[in-house]
């Protein structure tokens, strides 16, 4: 089973600071000890994201594709 993070924001201005680090060893630690692993969806458009998490260590492991569509526009589901 896995704990599952749904969402991890930093305000701008307080990262690089070690803050999102601290709360994902904090996560992966209350996770083992309840025999659980860690996962998470992040948007392949948000490359600081994806850059942050796999310098902890993880991987894609699925992938989940979506119909384009002209309705929807944000930064979080635009495709490149």
């Amino acid at each position: 089973s896995a704990l599952f993070i749904n969402e991890l924001a930093v305000k701008e201005k307080y990262r690089k600071h070690g803050i999102g680090t601290a709360l994902m060893e904090k996560a992966e630690a209350f996770a083992k000890s309840h025999g659980l692993f860690v996962a998470l969806n992040v948007w392949q458009s948000n490359r600081k994201a994806v850059a942050f998490y796999e310098r902890l260590g993880y991987v894609p492991r699925t992938v989940v594709l979506e119909k384009k569509r002209g309705d929807i526009l944000n930064s979080e589901n635009e495709f490149e």
